[in-house]
């Protein structure tokens, strides 16, 4: 009598994905919490400072560019506070938030991220769409994303960012940029904490993982189109929200 034996091996090795895949999240959640309470401490010591010289006449020629600073480290801060609930398994509470007044307002963040060699555009439809998401979470996902793809085109390039409606229940986040793109093989593990294409030390490989857990843990999902030498486009698909009524 002949067992097959082959369903049992596959079971096996799922299974020890799945534990390798649990202990990899645990490690990143250990690392983003003693991450995340450093760099706290940082930026409220460049919050301090900032206050500081804002009340100071002398800076007052400074003021546009200090507001600009303290807006920046207020962001990063949410972040920081948003990593926090990630870390410890908690969605956090979650916000109706446009998204096309989000992303146009965070272009301009965005662009000096990325840097000037980089032409960031970002096309929203003409109705409003909301999704269930906190801003900074948001902004978060973006930003990893804008990063990524400032790091695939190294000697410039553009990086689109379209939000529209995907069918009645989806909003659609789509990035793209033109830069170096990704192998077959790459494009397998991109959302895995730790794995990374690029040399030690630029590359810690959490972004696109963060990004992952962001978008799955609000109910949505990412589809990811690269090829190498063509550039890369990610796709986020969130849930609408129902549309916020002025009063």
């Amino acid at each position: 009598m002949t067992e097959d034996i082959s369903s049992g091996r596959a079971r096996a090795d799922l299974q020890a994905q799945h534990l390798l895949h649990a202990q990899k999240i645990e490690a990143l959640s250990r690392l983003t919490s003693a991450v995340a309470h450093d760099v706290s401490n940082i930026l409220m010591m460049i919050v301090g400072n900032i206050e500081l010289l804002l009340e100071d006449r002398r800076s007052r020629s400074l003021r546009a560019e200090l507001v600009e600073v303290r807006q920046a480290a207020d962001l990063g801060a949410d972040l920081v506070r948003q990593l926090l609930g990630l870390s410890r398994a908690s969605p956090g509470a979650a916000e109706i938030i446009d998204v096309g007044a989000t992303l146009t307002q965070f272009h301009r963040i965005l662009t000096r991220l990325v840097g000037r060699q980089i032409q960031v555009e970002v096309d929203v439809c003409a109705d409003p769409v909301f999704v269930s998401l906190g801003q900074g979470l948001l902004e978060q996902v973006v930003m990893n994303l804008g990063l990524n793809a400032r790091d695939a085109m190294p000697w410039g390039g553009r990086f689109r960012i379209r939000v529209s409606r995907s069918g009645v229940e989806d909003v659609l986040i789509e990035l793209s940029d033109t830069g170096v793109g990704m192998t077959r093989h790459a494009r397998t593990r991109i959302f895995e904490p730790f794995f990374t294409t690029k040399e030690p030390g630029p590359g810690t490989g959490l972004g696109l993982s963060t990004v992952h857990d962001i978008v799955h843990a609000a109910g949505g999902r990412i589809e990811v189109d690269t090829e190498l030498g063509a550039g890369t486009c990610v796709r986020v698909f969130l849930p609408s929200a129902p549309v916020r009524h002025r009063t």
